[in-house]
Formats: structure tokens, sequence, C-alpha cells
């Protein structure tokens, strides 16, 4: 069944500088190296047909996949950019997340087969047409409750009320994502070959009292490509997401740092509490593959609702805060240099015009795609939304929506 409501956009962009490199010799015989600084040019379409609407949630650095699902049959799905081609993980129902270059993906989903009897959706990983699920508690208990006239009803439910995977690494033996045990997400990963109680692990999360706030679980949702930083949010009363980090140790293990502790305070019911941070919104909305940058949504603090959320950078090496200053809209991708790319949020109660941006390192505002490409070129689009940026800003994925709500996706260079 097609979408009623239309997604919102957001785009990058890359442009050439030459730079030469000196050959064997010292000389400067080789080829230039090319510098991409976040500026598009052109727009390339995903394949379409009344069977596939392709909307890409990620994609690869080399420009040649992207990944999410067909919006039609809803399985996870793979464009193929080079043979324009759409692959589909037939025996799952979901949506893919992540992405790595040799074209595992991971994602959410269930079972395609087993029809009305499946309820819960749980992590996967697939190539090609075949996908499998990550290890969870496949156990059920069984729970009653007691009817208005006395009577006594009894039905099973799951141990664990689903799981995604978010994130997989190049080497591809490692994911990141959550699981549910209970009310609360927790943190995890699945190490290789994923299938095992002993292959998933439960990262920490802090403790309210150490991060001076209520904290009822947390997720992960990003990684560096070489898994070495895991990026994610506790969940707070507010519903703002605020940032934390687990950081890799020479053993294997996760530390948890709750980057978030020195920003952020959740929103005061009560006026005579002090409020020790800024900010009341320190969300993230994704990592670099260097682990050097993350993107994020903020929002000052203040007794009032009014307060914009806008886009922001964060450098988790020298801890320095950058704030796009015609910040308007939410962040999609981040790159190693810092260059973001996002889109105008929209709601019901805030309608906006659709506007997708790129802040270029470096740079204090951002650029309005639709102006960066020129000609009219997005104009096929009622609404878009940006959802991936390469590492060296030589590429950009996303998806947009026409006046008749079919659903295409497409990349940028």
């Amino acid at each position: 069944m097609k979408k009623i409501s239309l997604l919102a956009m957001a785009a990058l962009a890359i442009m050439s500088i030459s730079c030469n490199k000196p050959g064997p010799e010292g000389g400067d015989d080789q080829e230039p190296e090319v510098v991409y600084d976040g500026t598009f040019t052109t727009l390339t379409l995903s394949p379409s047909s009344s069977s596939v609407e392709m909307m890409v949630l990620t994609g690869t650095p080399d420009g040649k996949f992207a990944a999410g699902s067909n919006f039609i049959s809803g399985n996870p799905a793979v464009w193929d950019v080079e043979n324009k081609d759409v692959v589909e993980i037939a025996n799952i129902l979901g949506d893919s997340f992540g992405m790595n270059l040799a074209g595992t993906i991971v994602g959410q989903g269930r079972d395609a087969n087993a029809g009305d009897d499946s309820f819960n959706n749980y992590a996967f990983m697939g190539k090609g047409t075949a996908g499998k699920f990550l290890y969870y508690n496949p156990d059920v208990v069984e729970q009653s409750y007691e009817d208005w006239d006395g009577s006594i009803y009894t039905y099973t439910v799951a141990v664990e009320d689903g799981s995604a995977a978010y994130s997989i690494n190049e080497e591809g033996n490692l994911i990141a994502g959550f699981y549910y045990n209970g009310y609360s997400p927790l943190p995890c990963i699945w190490k290789a070959p994923f299938t095992s109680e002993s292959d998933r692990i439960t990262l920490p999360v802090p403790s309210s009292e150490s991060i001076g706030f209520n904290v009822d679980g947390a997720e992960v949702r990003w990684m560096s490509a070489d898994a070495s930083v895991l990026c994610g949010f506790v969940i707070d009363d507010t519903a703002s997401w605020p940032l934390v980090i687990w950081n890799r140790q020479a053993d294997g293990s996760y530390v948890v740092d709750p980057v978030c502790k020195a920003f952020f305070h959740p929103f005061e019911w009560d006026p005579e509490t002090p409020v020790n941070a800024p900010y009341m919104m320190f969300h993230p909305c994704g990592i670099s593959a260097n682990g050097e940058w993350v993107a994020l949504t903020v929002q000052e603090y203040s007794e009032e609702f009014d307060v914009a959320e806008v886009a922001a950078r964060f450098n988790l090496k020298t801890k320095e805060l950058v704030i796009c200053e015609n910040g308007d809209f939410e962040p999609g991708s981040i790159s190693d240099d810092g260059t973001v790319v996002g889109s105008t949020k929209q709601s019901m109660w805030d309608p906006k015009p659709v506007h997708s941006y790129v802040w270029k390192a470096g740079e204090k505002s951002a650029v309005d795609v639709a102006e960066m490409l020129g000609a009219d070129v997005l104009d096929v689009f009622a609404e878009t939304k940006m959802c991936y940026i390469a590492p060296d800003n030589s590429c950009a994925f996303g998806y947009g929506i026409d006046d008749s709500f079919n659903t295409t996706s497409f990349i940028l260079k």
C-alpha cells in the first residue's frame, strides 16, 4: 500500500579539486588526486516500475550500491547502480539500515513466510537474495489476565520483543544494534557467525546516577568503518535520545562514554530545578567512517517549547561543537571531513517547504541542494530525503516522492 505522507529531503555534493601527486622520481607525471568538497552536479535515478519503488537508507563509499527496501514488496533491497538493477532479500520483510563494501546488508524484519503468526521484527543480515536472522532468544512465556466476568485468559508473548541491526563493519565480522528484553532496548554487538547466544554481546549502559538524568536503556545505530567507535543514544524521559559513544578497548570490549553529559539537560517541568547544561536536545544522526565526527540535532535549553532544533557537528577528538547558522534541517549523514547532508524536518504541527542541504566542512552555513544542482533538477520530486554521503564526499544517496506518491531513489555526484 502506498504512502500517504511525504518525507523531507537532504542532499549532498561533490566538486573536484585537482592536486598533483609526485611521481616515483618526484615529478608530476601521475594522475592528479581528486578531492571532493561537497558540490553536486548530477542526479541519477534508480530503476522504477509497477513492482519496484526503491527507498534507499544507506549506501557504499564507492557509490556502486545503495540499500533500503522495495516499497512495493516490503522486502529489503539493494540498488546496483552500475548494472541498473534492484535485488531483493526474498525471505524477509523489512528494511536494511547498514551496508558494507562487500554488499552485506543488515536491518530489521520478519520471516516473509510466517504470515500473520509473526508480529515481532528481528535483526537480520543478507546478501544477494537471501537473508538470515541474527541471534535472538526465541523463547516465549505465558501471561494471563482476568476479564470483567472473572474469566481467566492465557496467552504467550516473546521473551525478546524484537531487535534491530543498524551497522556492519567493512571486515564483515561485527554488527551493531540493539534488542528488547522487556520494555527497554539494550545496545549490543553481534560477532561472526552471529547465530548463537555467545555471538551477541550486550554493551554497557550509563546509569542514571552517573549521567545525571533518568536512563531507560540505549541503542547503537552507527559505527566507524573499523568498528572501533560505536555511536548511539540513551533513552531518556523526554524522548530526545542524547548522544553516547562506545570506544573499543585493546581486548575487544567496549567502554561507554556519555558524551552528552557535558551538553545535555532534559527539560525540567519544575522551574526551581537547577539546569547545568546548555541543550535540551543533543541527538546524534550519524558518525563519520573515520570515527571522528558526529552529526547532531541540538536544541538550546529553554523553558519555552518554540526553540528551534538545528543541525550541528561534533568532533570526538577535539570536543569542538559547531552549530550550523542556517541549520533548520535534520542531518542525514556525515563524511570524514565533517560535511553534513540533511533535509527539512516536517510534521503536521510545523509544515515547512521541503529543502535539502549540504553543510560543507569548515563552512558556517549550509547550501540548498536545489540551488546547487540548478536547472530544476529536483523538480521531478515533490519531496526528497538524503540518507547517505560517502566518506570522501564523492557521492550521496537519497530518495524522493513525486506528486503521485511514487518513491524513487537517486545518487548525486
